[in-house]
């Protein structure tokens, strides 16, 4: 598996913390290698779109974490195994937290308190 990627790419650096626990090794800077560099602007049809990830036969660009670990699961030829991969980063965890969460109920009451008389 080859992972294409730039620094200071945020979509980059959640992948890479989606598939931390995978210990991919196939980090390759598109900024430091220009072939590299050629061959995501050969898959993406022109721009320099990066994660840019090869896993086996198939390419995939800007895939999450789970894309990835579902090509890999696939038994794509050639590539490690998804055995202690996490299913997703903390920030799509959170994101799914968020759309699940339950709306607040508003208090019974939407006037002002008055002080008790008496």
């Amino acid at each position: 598996m080859q992972v294409y990627w730039r620094p200071g790419c945020p979509y980059c650096a959640m992948l890479r913390l989606g598939l931390r626990g995978a210990r991919v090794r196939g980090w390759i800077n598109i900024w430091d290698d220009q072939d590299a560099a050629a061959r995501v602007r050969a898959i993406t049809g022109g721009p320099e779109t990066v994660p840019t990830v090869v896993v086996g036969t198939r390419a995939m660009v800007n895939p999450s974490a789970r894309q990835v670990v579902a090509a890999v699961r696939a038994g794509q030829p050639g590539t490690l195994t998804a055995e202690g991969t996490r299913p997703a980063s903390w920030l799509a965890r959170a994101g799914g937290l968020l759309r699940r969460r339950r709306p607040r109920q508003q208090d019974a009451v939407d006037e002002p308190r008055r002080p008790a008389s008496g």
